[in-house]
Parts: structure tokens; C-alpha cells; sequence
């Protein structure tokens, strides 16, 4: 009789443990369905991960996690971050939630080190060259549209930062000066006179 009941609470506990593991599993899959703006988790996630690729040629070894701001933030975003295997912060993908486009990108480490500046250093043209093949590669500007030159390149501490606009829409990039790496990326559309700042 005892062994009877043994065997009954087990199988009980072992159903709870399944019952409670399927629930987890469950609200993990409703939460990338979830809507926030107008995209899922999951959707935010496949448009991150060719950027990823495009970034970091480890990006297959990466862990990748989705995450957005919360309901009241002044601007909606999906957030993505990208951690090696020793959960390293390695690249940051910021989607606007309302529109779907890339608002930001930062990737850690590609900034130039004192050890590069003893390499040649990219020409001025080079660097230009560069940040527009960077520029289209995100997805930030049409190779074939109207954007040009907001400004001179100009030199930072850690690298050359590049302004592109095209009417309304701009975008700046910042890369290794030394190496070509992208260091930051950002796209925003400028007001129209007489027109307040979007908050």
C-alpha cells in the first residue's frame, strides 16, 4: 500500500514538473509573438540576425537576446544584444517599434586602440568610401538615392565620424579610422522647419 502511494506522488510530482516546464516554454513562445509597436520579438530578431552576419564573422557563435522599452517610453525600441561566449557585450542593434528601422548600432571593441596607431592610417577618401559601403550595408541608405555628404568627415578620439543626408532622413557613422571597422551607426529623420523635435 505504501509503495503504492510512493509511486502515485511521484507520478503526480512528475506531472506537475512537466506541467509547470510546459507552461514556462509556453509564455517564452507568447512572449516573441507579442506584439510591441507594430513588430513581434521574433520578427525584430530576423532582421537583426543578417546584420549580425554582416558585423561580426562569428556571428553564428553568438548569443542574442531580444528585449524592448518599456509601454510609456518616449521612443519605442527593440532592443537586440549580441554576447560571445564568455558574455562579452559585442553588438547592439536599436530598432525604432513603430517604424521598424534601424535606429542604432554600436559594436564594442572595433574603436581604434593605441596599438593601430602605429599601422597606416586610412586616407580621408578611404574613410568616406568606407562609411557609405557601411552606410548601405545597414540598410540605412539607397546606394542609388539622393544621399550625400552632411559634413566634412571629421576626426574623433576614436575614430572618423561621417554624416550622410538625404532630404529629411540622416545618418552618421563612425568607424576605425585605421582597420575600416563600423564602430557606431545612427538614422534619424531631421524635422521639417516649423516642425517640433519627435519625443
Amino acid at each position: 500500500m505504501i509503495r503504492r502511494e510512493w509511486t502515485l506522488l511521484r507520478y503526480l510530482f512528475a506531472t506537475a514538473l512537466l506541467a509547470l516546464a510546459l507552461s514556462g516554454s509556453w509564455r517564452a513562445h507568447t512572449r516573441k509573438e507579442e506584439c510591441y509597436g507594430r513588430y513581434t520579438a521574433r520578427q525584430v530578431l530576423d532582421h537583426s540576425v543578417p546584420l549580425y552576419r554582416l558585423l561580426d564573422p562569428r556571428a553564428d557563435r553568438l548569443k542574442v537576446s531580444v528585449e524592448h522599452t518599456p509601454e510609456a517610453a518616449s521612443l519605442p525600441l527593440w532592443i537586440t544584444d549580441a554576447t560571445d561566449e564568455a558574455d562579452g557585450h559585442i553588438l547592439r542593434l536599436e530598432w525604432k517599434a513603430t517604424t521598424g528601422e534601424l535606429w542604432y548600432v554600436s559594436i564594442s571593441g572595433a574603436a581604434e586602440t593605441p596599438v593601430q596607431r602605429e599601422m597606416p592610417a586610412l586616407t580621408p577618401r578611404e574613410v568616406v568610401h568606407r562609411a557609405w559601403i557601411w552606410t548601405c550595408g545597414l540598410g540605412l541608405a539607397e546606394p542609388s538615392g539622393d544621399w550625400q555628404l552632411a559634413d566634412a568627415p571629421a576626426r574623433t578620439r576614436t575614430g572618423w565620424l561621417i554624416s550622410w543626408k538625404a532630404g529629411e532622413r540622416r545618418a552618421a557613422v563612425q568607424i576605425n579610422g585605421y582597420t575600416g571597422k563600423l564602430v557606431i551607426a545612427m538614422y534619424w529623420r531631421a524635422p521639417s522647419p516649423g516642425t517640433l523635435p519627435r519625443r
